[in-house]
Protein backbone atom coordinates (compact mmCIF):
# COMPACT_ATOMS: atom_id res chain seq x y z
CA UNK A 1 0.00 0.00 0.00
CA UNK A 2 2.79 2.40 0.90
CA UNK A 3 4.59 1.59 -2.38
CA UNK A 4 1.58 2.59 -4.48
CA UNK A 5 1.30 5.92 -2.59
CA UNK A 6 4.99 6.55 -3.20
CA UNK A 7 4.61 5.90 -6.92
CA UNK A 8 1.65 8.30 -7.15
CA UNK A 9 3.60 10.90 -5.19
CA UNK A 10 6.63 10.49 -7.45
CA UNK A 11 4.42 10.75 -10.56
CA UNK A 12 2.76 13.90 -9.20
CA UNK A 13 6.13 15.49 -8.41
CA UNK A 14 7.42 14.60 -11.87
CA UNK A 15 4.35 16.10 -13.53
CA UNK A 16 4.65 19.26 -11.42
CA UNK A 17 8.31 19.62 -12.38
CA UNK A 18 7.41 19.15 -16.06
CA UNK A 19 4.72 21.84 -15.83
CA UNK A 20 7.31 24.29 -14.47
CA UNK A 21 10.26 23.35 -16.70
CA UNK A 22 8.60 23.16 -20.15
CA UNK A 23 7.51 26.83 -20.26
CA UNK A 24 11.00 27.86 -19.19
CA UNK A 25 12.55 25.89 -22.07
CA UNK A 26 10.00 26.82 -24.71
CA UNK A 27 9.47 30.41 -23.62
CA UNK A 28 7.88 33.05 -25.78
CA UNK A 29 8.00 32.84 -29.54
CA UNK A 30 10.71 35.09 -30.98
CA UNK A 31 11.01 36.48 -34.52
CA UNK A 32 14.36 37.18 -36.15
CA UNK A 33 14.83 38.61 -39.62
CA UNK A 34 17.86 37.39 -41.54
CA UNK A 35 19.06 37.81 -45.12
CA UNK A 36 19.41 34.45 -46.83
CA UNK A 37 21.42 33.89 -50.03
CA UNK A 38 19.64 32.33 -53.02
CA UNK A 39 20.88 29.07 -54.53
CA UNK A 40 19.50 27.68 -57.80
CA UNK A 41 19.40 23.91 -58.26
CA UNK A 42 18.73 21.63 -61.20
CA UNK A 43 19.15 24.32 -63.86
CA UNK A 44 18.25 22.52 -67.11
CA UNK A 45 21.11 21.86 -69.50
CA UNK A 46 21.51 24.61 -72.06
CA UNK A 47 19.86 27.22 -69.86
CA UNK A 48 21.52 29.80 -67.64
CA UNK A 49 20.29 32.41 -65.22
CA UNK A 50 20.85 35.62 -67.14
CA UNK A 51 19.40 38.26 -64.83
CA UNK A 52 18.31 37.21 -61.37
CA UNK A 53 16.17 39.84 -59.68
CA UNK A 54 17.87 39.17 -56.33
CA UNK A 55 20.86 37.32 -54.88
CA UNK A 56 19.36 37.09 -51.39
CA UNK A 57 15.95 37.31 -49.73
CA UNK A 58 14.85 38.43 -46.27
CA UNK A 59 13.37 35.68 -44.11
CA UNK A 60 11.61 36.02 -40.79
CA UNK A 61 12.24 33.00 -38.57
CA UNK A 62 9.86 32.33 -35.70
CA UNK A 63 10.65 29.93 -32.86
CA UNK A 64 11.50 29.93 -29.19
CA UNK A 65 14.52 32.05 -28.34
CA UNK A 66 16.42 28.95 -27.22
CA UNK A 67 15.82 27.30 -30.61
CA UNK A 68 16.97 30.36 -32.57
CA UNK A 69 20.08 30.59 -30.42
CA UNK A 70 21.08 27.02 -31.31
CA UNK A 71 21.27 27.43 -35.10
CA UNK A 72 23.89 29.11 -37.25
CA UNK A 73 22.23 31.59 -39.59
CA UNK A 74 25.31 31.43 -41.84
CA UNK A 75 24.19 27.96 -42.96
CA UNK A 76 20.73 29.08 -44.11
CA UNK A 77 20.15 29.10 -47.87
CA UNK A 78 17.01 29.68 -49.98
CA UNK A 79 17.11 26.89 -52.57
CA UNK A 80 15.06 27.09 -55.74
CA UNK A 81 14.56 23.97 -57.84
CA UNK A 82 14.56 24.91 -61.53
CA UNK A 83 13.96 21.38 -62.84
CA UNK A 84 11.52 21.65 -65.72
CA UNK A 85 12.14 25.38 -66.25
CA UNK A 86 11.98 26.57 -69.84
CA UNK A 87 13.61 29.42 -71.67
CA UNK A 88 12.14 32.82 -70.85
CA UNK A 89 11.08 34.80 -67.81
CA UNK A 90 10.36 32.62 -64.76
CA UNK A 91 8.50 33.49 -61.57
CA UNK A 92 9.58 31.33 -58.65
CA UNK A 93 7.43 30.94 -55.55
CA UNK A 94 9.16 30.74 -52.19
CA UNK A 95 8.46 27.50 -50.32
CA UNK A 96 8.04 28.39 -46.64
CA UNK A 97 8.46 24.96 -45.08
CA UNK A 98 10.84 24.63 -42.16
CA UNK A 99 11.64 21.84 -39.74
CA UNK A 100 10.01 21.94 -36.30
CA UNK A 101 10.18 24.00 -34.09
CA UNK A 102 10.86 26.74 -36.67
CA UNK A 103 8.53 28.60 -39.01
CA UNK A 104 9.38 30.98 -41.84
CA UNK A 105 7.38 34.01 -42.96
Amino acid sequence: MLASHLSFTAAALGLAALVWVVPLLVGESTVRTVTVPIEYRNVPEGLEIAAASATAIPAQLRAGAWALDTISFATLVARFNLAGAQEGLQTIVVDRRAPEPYSIR
